[in-house]
């Protein structure tokens, strides 16, 4: 039987900077970061009619849900994703991936 709720909790990950590991090639950059437990994301994603998504980074959840729907299911899916807390973006959190993964693990 399918759930009819998956609630996904994904922690933050502060990110220290990035390092030169003194390669030549196009990537020869490596970051170091640490994960820690809050603030983090907490989304709910249900069964629903069409693409919802509400609560902080509504719009993000929505597109990457589409994007992520779209590749791993073949279609836009139909759910609606309740995000009850994020933390800000563009603030070396690693909202926008964790996001990302959040998204995709409770698709």
């Amino acid at each position: 039987m399918m759930p009819q709720a998956v609630e996904v909790i994904a922690p933050s990950r502060l990110h220290f900077g990035l390092l030169s590991v003194h390669r030549s090639d196009p990537q020869r950059y490596g970051g170091v970061g640490a994960m820690v437990a809050t603030p983090g994301i907490r989304l709910v994603v249900r069964w629903g009619k069409g693409l919802v998504a509400t609560g902080p980074l509504a719009a993000r959840a929505r597109r990457l849900a589409r994007r992520v729907g779209s590749i791993l299911l073949g279609a836009v899916p139909e759910v609606h994703i309740r995000i009850h807390a994020a933390p800000p973006e563009h603030v070396g959190l690693g909202t926008g991936t964790q996001l990302s993964m959040a998204v995709a693990a409770g698709l």
